[in-house]
């Protein structure tokens, strides 16, 4: 009985930690700016060149911790991020959500609809 409990066990925390873990998302120091746009209109609302706030930006994404949305119907966030390098390469686009939302015990406000990734990260975006 116990070696079969010590093997549940295991496995329960195997999926969490799948399920739930850190990846590093964008290398610091590869990213000039941050294009914010509308996700309904497309419309381009800002840029966002400040090396300081890209830095915080990527680093909080960096650490934050994900979790799969691929089972999970998500509500188009309100915002689209696209991250480009020095020469104007998209190398990441982002969904950005206006207020942070909590999925499965992650709170955030960025999803990498691609990689059905949700970031825990509430870095709070200047919009206007």
């Amino acid at each position: 009985m116990l070696p079969y409990r010590t093997f549940a066990i295991t496995v329960i925390l195997l999926i969490i930690t799948v399920g739930c873990s850190s990846k590093q998302l964008l290398p610091n120091g590869e990213i000039d700016r941050i294009v914010i746009s509308d996700e309904e209109s497309g419309q381009t609302l800002k840029e966002v060149t400040d090396p300081e706030i890209i830095s915080a930006v990527v680093n909080t994404l960096n650490k934050a911790h994900t979790v799969s949305t691929g089972a999970i119907d998500m509500a188009a966030p309100e915002y689209n991020l696209k991250f480009l390098s020095p020469k104007q390469e998209e190398l990441l686009v982002l969904g950005y959500y206006d207020k942070a939302i909590t999925l499965n015990s992650v709170t955030g406000r960025y999803w990498h609809a691609e990689q059905d990734q949700f970031y825990g990260s509430t870095y709070n975006l200047d919009l206007h």
